[in-house]
Parts: C-alpha cells; sequence; structure tokens
C-alpha cells in the first residue's frame, strides 16, 4: 500500500495543507524538522514516485511519510489504494 501511495499521488498538495510553499524550483522547507531560514529540502516528481528529500535529514520521504505526518490513518489510505494492491 505505502508503494502505491508513494508512487501514484503527488506529494504537492499534502505539503501545502502542512502551511509549505514549493518554490518554483522544487525546494521547500522540510517539515521533518525545525528549520526557518533557508528552504533545506526539495520535491522530486519521477516515474517511480514523489518523494520530497532533505539535504539536512539526508534523507527521502515518500508523500505516505508526509500524509502520516498531516495526520492521515491507515483506513484513509486504503480507501485511495486500488484492491489488487
Amino acid at each position: 500500500m505505502m508503494e502505491w501511495v508513494n508512487k501514484n499521488i503527488e506529494i504537492d498538495p499534502y505539503l501545502e495543507e502542512m502551511g509549505y510553499n514549493i518554490e518554483p524550483n522544487g525546494k521547500v522547507f522540510c517539515p521533518f524538522h525545525h528549520n526557518t531560514n533557508t528552504p533545506a529540502a526539495k520535491v522530486f516528481h519521477r516515474d517511480e514516485g514523489h518523494t520530497l528529500y532533505c539535504f539536512v535529514c539526508r534523507r527521502h520521504f515518500g508523500v505516505y511519510d508526509v500524509m502520516k505526518k498531516v495526520g492521515y490513518e491507515d483506513d484513509t489510505f486504503r480507501t485511495m489504494v486500488p484492491e489488487q494492491y
């Protein structure tokens, strides 16, 4: 389920729901650590999935991670994912 969510659902709306503004170059403040000076993360849209990479955390976060941070529960994900997954 997590793999399907990360590959098929856009990450941008969930970052924006958290109040983060994504710059045209994809840079954004990382929602997983406190930083108010310079955007430390970048959003990537690739065929294999939509991710947020933080240069401070040195970690990729998927849409699933961001949605969980917003407060979405696993039941919500189940309604988004086709039954065969």
